[in-house]
């Protein structure tokens, strides 16, 4: 945990440098703990307006058993209230929280194959990234060129797993198939079955 602080808070310290021919850059911020990363997501809900689309990948198990009650009272009952549009990738094992989230109103939820302990989410121009352990920290960057790297990225990520989705419902089909034809199979033994027993019946009357 402490190494990837000092990496994230080195990226800090590379933004504060100016390129030369750029007159403006990233607007940015470090949260750390728990209400740090309330104060993240408040950013966050009280940029966005009316009809916005946000997207949130890789969301893990972590984030969801410290700030569930945040996540579900605070951030979604706005969001849906400002009619914001949610696309949500979350890690494989975090089933339980995709399942409430489905059921939401503007919300769209698909699984990783991914067990990550980092997040990020991009709306409008905010891009923010989170980090969650022992203690959680993220880093909130307002800049038009991060948000539409990462929802590119994104959009990539979300794509693949509609494959993923679509690669196991065809496997799930070809079980089934393999299943109906196991099953006709052992109807078409069965039947042979019954008509040996029956000839054999025959031929056991016969001798008598």
């Amino acid at each position: 945990i402490e190494e990837e602080k000092n990496k994230l808070l080195n990226f800090i310290s590379k933004l504060k440098q100016k390129p030369e021919g750029i007159s403006k850059y990233s607007d940015y911020k470090y949260f750390y703990g728990i209400r740090g990363i309330k104060s993240l997501y408040t950013e966050i809900i009280n940029s966005w307006k009316k009809g916005d689309e946000y997207y949130i990948a890789s969301a893990p198990l972590e984030s969801f058993s410290k700030l569930e009650g945040f996540f579900l009272e605070i951030v979604h009952k706005k969001r849906i209230k400002d009619k914001v549009k949610l696309k949500i990738l979350l890690n494989k094992n975090s089933k339980k929280w995709g399942d409430i989230r489905k059921k939401m109103p503007l919300t769209q939820v698909k699984y990783l194959e991914s067990e990550t302990k980092t997040e990020y989410g991009v709306v409008n121009e905010y891009f923010f990234i989170i980090s969650y352990g022992k203690q959680p920290y993220g880093l909130l960057i307002k800049d038009k060129n991060f948000s539409e790297t990462y929802k590119a990225l994104f959009e990539m990520l979300w794509n693949n797993a509609k494959k993923e989705l679509k690669q196991f419902i065809e496997k799930i089909n070809k079980l089934k198939e393999e299943e109906d034809q196991y099953r006709k199979l052992e109807t078409l033994l069965r039947i042979k079955l019954e008509k040996t027993e029956i000839e054999y019946d025959k031929y056991q009357k016969s001798k008598n």
